[in-house]
């Protein structure tokens, strides 16, 4: 309900190629519903699979740039560094965002040793059918490993969880409902 939705309607109505689907059951499904997304992309033809919230947002200087990135890295599991980041609380109180001000928030427990969100390779799919995505795409569970990601990333993920007093309200409402 933060209007996410209807700007993805909206690209997809002006011919950009983006499914969309829309939950409204209460609860948390994210491991769930990203790995039959992972799944469906695959099978639809996609090289990389690269599961990020519409609150992450990749810190690339093109798409050139994450083309190349992507065709040029040899490992079929890898991962982007996740970087948790909020406008200062003044500046979401006044509606006013400078988001060159972000302030880094302290490392969240479900993102184990800040090692990113994983990137799935087409080959990854193919050699570990059972996988399933982990809580909130950190970890990848497969039927040879269940791990987090250590050593190289791809590049950084901003995730900017907050956006204005309203947003994070409803967004502590829902998860609350979800967990309960």
């Amino acid at each position: 309900n933060d209007g996410s939705s209807e700007i993805l309607s909206g690209f997809a109505g002006a011919g950009l190629p983006i499914r969309h689907w829309r939950m409204e059951e209460p609860g948390y499904w994210q491991s769930a519903v990203t790995t039959e997304l992972a799944r469906y992309a695959f099978n639809s033809g996609a090289e990389w699979v690269l599961p990020f919230d519409v609150d992450e947002f990749l810190d690339v200087g093109s798409k050139a740039h994450l083309r190349a990135i992507l065709r040029n890295h040899a490992q079929p599991l890898s991962f982007w560094r996740w970087r948790p980041a909020t406008p200062p609380a003044e500046s979401i109180e006044s509606g006013k965002i400078d988001w060159n001000m972000l302030q880094l928030l302290a490392n969240p427990t479900y993102a184990p040793g800040n090692g990113g969100k994983v990137v799935l390779h087409k080959s990854l799919f193919h050699s570990l059918p059972g996988f399933r995505l982990g809580s909130g795409n950190h970890l990848l569970h497969g039927t040879a490993f269940a791990k987090a990601l250590r050593g190289d990333a791809l590049g950084t993920l901003w995730h900017i969880p907050v956006r204005s007093r309203d947003q994070i309200t409803r967004k502590l409402r829902r998860d609350l409902a979800s967990h309960l």
